[in-house]
């Protein structure tokens, strides 16, 4: 925190808006702790579609942050592993980050994963808070490039996991033995090196049949 506060000072920055969803983690994971695990539409009152599965921070240079997730089933493990204690549910992000924006008298503030925030919680902003500068940055991302040795200790376990997982999989390779089989083993060994769930499903493939054509 200290970090990225120092590099906001340099950037002129009275805020900065953390914006995460669930396949882009790293920036509200990085300074709060949270992050959501799933992504889906959702059908609105006024018969619409809104997305969910993201979150969002207001880290501002002095003062507490504010940590929201549009999951309403998720606040109560927001609230658990967020560092923040003012973690809570909210439907649009904009309204109520515009609101405190406006209230605080921010007059710069950075939007961090820029090129992935949403209009539907950016256009608020705009509106509640018309005296603010929005742009974005990278600043975030910027400061945990550098790691530290606890970071680098991590990266070495998840390199760890990774290459047992493949060791299992070739292990499992055998005639007449399913691609799911591959998979379980590769998956079975991810989780006993402690990776408590995966990005994504494993995939599995080999020979002429395969989706990329490759033996």
């Amino acid at each position: 925190h200290r970090k990225v506060r120092e590099r906001m000072a340099g950037e002129g920055l009275d805020a900065l808006i953390a914006y995460s969803n669930a396949k882009v983690r790293g920036p509200v994971r990085y300074l709060g702790n949270y992050y959501t695990r799933w992504v889906g539409a959702q059908s609105q009152p006024d018969g619409s579609y809104q997305w969910f599965g993201s979150c969002a921070l207001l880290f501002p240079l002095d003062g507490e942050p504010v940590l929201v997730t549009d999951q309403p089933w998720d606040e109560e493990r927001a609230k658990e592993v967020s560092l923040f204690e003012n973690t809570h549910y909210a439907e649009n992000f904009g309204i109520e980050f515009g609101d405190l924006i406006a209230e605080q008298g921010f007059k710069s503030v950075g939007i961090d994963n820029w090129f992935i925030y949403p209009a539907i919680h950016y256009l608020p902003l705009r509106e509640k808070a018309p005296d603010t500068e929005f742009g974005g940055t990278q600043l975030i991302e910027q400061v945990y490039r550098v790691k530290t040795p606890k970071e680098i200790e991590l990266i070495r376990k998840a390199e760890d996991a990774a290459m047992a997982a493949v060791k299992a999989g070739f292990d499992a390779v055998g005639v007449g033995v399913p691609e799911y089989d591959f998979a379980l083993a590769a998956e079975h060994a991810l989780r006993l090196h402690g990776e408590i769930e995966l990005a994504g499903a494993s995939i599995i493939s080999g020979g002429p049949n395969t989706g990329t054509g490759s033996s």
